[in-house]
């Protein structure tokens, strides 16, 4: 790895230390993205993914001291993805911050099974997370308290994208033979529970 004089390398957690509020950054990670409080570009939440089953995400609170150029790390803790709400979470590959300063993870894992018998394969979705609450939102329609994002359709999902004015929603995934591109027009802007979904 070699550095340019104008850049530096720091590490701010890695796999298996501690999380202030309990447990462990989990291994295999993935989809890392930034949110910014406020619009600050120096504080802000660090999402991180796991790639695992049951997959995990981990939210630290960082900001960045301008005066020595580093991190710091403050409070982080795990997305609680309750098994009767939702079922099981599988492999989060990349993912995306939204417009909305909300998080999405992409489930690269259509393994059947409904743990939860609430009539959807666990499987095969995306998930929005609240990032500031560290909890997966409760979409408009779904369940009593938190639901995956049902109307986006369920695949091998690689990847999200949400463009800037919350109109539309691509995705992709990883089919071993073909390979699709998704997109997703929500009927109300950033609200991505109902809409028109095109392959």
């Amino acid at each position: 790895l070699v550095l340019p004089s104008t850049h530096t390398f720091q590490r701010l957690i890695k796999t298996g230390d501690a999380l202030s509020l309990g447990g462990f950054l989990g291994d295999n990670l993935d989809f890392t993205g930034y949110v910014p409080t406020a619009g600050s570009s120096t504080i802000g939440r660090l999402s991180i993914s796991t790639e695992n089953t049951p997959a995990q995400v981990a939210i630290l609170d960082v900001t960045f001291n301008i005066g020595t150029a580093t991190w710091n790390v403050g409070t982080g803790g795990k997305v609680n993805f309750n098994p009767t709400d939702i079922g099981t979470v599988a492999r989060f590959c990349s993912g995306t911050v939204t417009p909305n300063n909300t998080i999405m993870v992409s489930e690269e894992d259509v393994t059947a099974g409904d743990v939860n018998t609430d009539g959807y394969t666990d499987r095969g979705w995306i998930i929005e997370i609240d990032p500031a609450t560290r909890t997966v939102i409760n979409q408009a329609g779904g369940g009593a308290n938190a639901d995956k994002l049902w109307a986006l359709g369920r695949a091998n999902r690689e990847n999200a994208l949400v463009r800037s004015d919350n109109a539309v929603l691509y995705t992709g995934t990883d089919d071993a033979t073909f390979g699709y591109l998704y997109k997703f027009v929500p009927t109300v802007p950033g609200v991505f529970s109902s809409g028109s979904l095109y392959v």
